[in-house]
This record gives structure tokens, C-alpha cells and sequence, in this order.
């Protein structure tokens, strides 16, 4: 998997807006019609989720602040088709959304990819489980659409944000851009570049290969 994405962090609102392209190869022995996705932010999106009941939001301390989600925008293939227009969340698991099915227009072969550009809303809750905001600080975790991964055989191992899980996904390249407000100190994955400094904020470039997950930080009194 190769990631390319630009991130323009709010830390006012505590959101941040992301853009950004997957290209996913099928390393499986079947042919696939369909991607599944994890949400992990949506298990931070109300008591009804499958992460917060079964942590009683008392996993690691929780502020019981504000809650929070992604709002996925666009998914679509390079070929054109919108893929939101497809997506189905997992209907036996009531009262949560971070996990996603997608269908694809035709069949990826073993050893074949596609491209998918992404564009979502990650709203940050209140910093609880590794992940969210406190004041001016925060720690932005689990909070990209992340293709699920595909085993051999051809199943997909998916499953819902689950507060005794841990995160399972392929290795991949990344490339991410974050903005962010002049001031802030910027830590995350990877190698970082020059940070540029633009009219928008402070453009701060990451590289890194091959990884498991991308996360960053960002405060201005590091």
C-alpha cells in the first residue's frame, strides 16, 4: 500500500480535513470485489458504540468531553467511480460505524491494484484512549479511513473498534503533508522534511516506509 495525503489540521475547531490517495495491491490468492474499511474514529461516537461499551469509557481515563467521528466526503476510484455511493456499514453490529464495505466495479485480480483518493473530516474528541485533544493539544490517532486488511485465502479480517483489540494492518510507504497554524511543533511518523512556511500555516512534510499505521502531534507550547 502507498499513501499519499494532506492534512490541514484546525486546532481551534479540533478537526482536521484530509485528503489524500491509497493505492492497495489484492496479495491475496483470490479475486475481490470489495474493500472493507476501518472508522476507528466513529468508535469514539457515542455510548452506543461496540468501543465504548465495552470499555465503559473508562479505558485509560476519559474526560466524557466532547465525542468523535469521521465524515467521509468522496471515495473514488481513479477510473471515476464513486465508491460512497456502494458503501454499506456492517448491519449486525448495531449502534456502530467503523467498519465500511465498499463495492468495487469489477473484480481485482491477485497481484493487481487500484487507486482510491479520500477525502473525510476527522473530529477529535476529547483526549481518551490515545487519541484527541486538551486545550491546544493534540494527539491524532486512528483517524483515516484504513483498508482492512486481506489475507491470503482471500477473507477479509475485519471487525469493529473493540476496546480489548489491538490495530491490525498491512505495511505500506507514506507521504503526508500536515498544516497547521504558525507555532505549533508538529511530531509524527516517519522522517520529516523542511517546513514551509505559507500564508495557510506551517506546511510540515513526512515520510516513511514501510509502516503500520501514521500519526501525529501537534501543540504550540512542545
Amino acid at each position: 500500500r502507498h499513501r499519499g495525503r494532506e492534512r490541514h489540521a484546525d486546532p481551534r475547531a479540533h478537526e482536521v480535513a484530509g485528503e489524500g490517495t491509497l493505492r492497495w495491491r489484492n496479495t491475496s490468492r483470490v479475486a475481490v470485489r470489495e474493500l472493507w474499511w476501518h472508522l476507528y474514529l466513529n468508535g469514539f461516537e457515542s455510548e452506543r458504540t461496540v468501543f465504548l461499551r465495552t470499555t465503559g469509557g473508562e479505558h485509560r481515563g476519559n474526560s466524557r468531553g466532547r465525542y468523535g467521528r469521521i465524515d467521509l466526503r468522496a471515495m473514488r476510484l481513479d477510473t471515476g467511480e464513486d465508491l460512497l455511493a456502494t458503501a454499506v456499514r456492517e448491519p449486525a453490529v448495531r449502534g456502530d460505524r467503523s467498519e465500511l464495505r465498499v463495492t468495487l466495479p469489477r473484480e481485482v485480480a491477485p497481484g493487481e491494484e487500484v487507486t482510491v483518493s479520500l477525502a473525510w473530516n476527522a473530529v477529535l474528541p476529547e483526549v481518551f484512549a490515545r487519541t484527541g485533544f486538551k486545550g491546544s493539544f493534540h494527539m491524532v490517532a486512528q483517524w483515516f479511513p484504513k483498508v482492512a486488511v486481506l489475507e491470503a485465502d482471500g477473507r477479509w479480517a475485519r471487525f469493529p473498534f473493540h476496546g480489548n483489540s489491538e490495530f491490525y494492518a498491512d505495511f505500506g510507504r507514506c507521504d503526508v503533508t500536515v498544516t497547521v497554524p504558525a507555532g505549533y511543533v508538529v511530531g509524527a511518523t516517519g522522517m520529516p522534511g523542511p517546513v514551509e512556511h505559507t500564508p495557510a500555516g506551517d506546511l510540515h512534510r513526512f515520510t516513511a516506509a514501510p509502516v503500520h499505521d501514521f500519526a501525529f502531534t501537534a501543540w504550540d507550547r512542545f
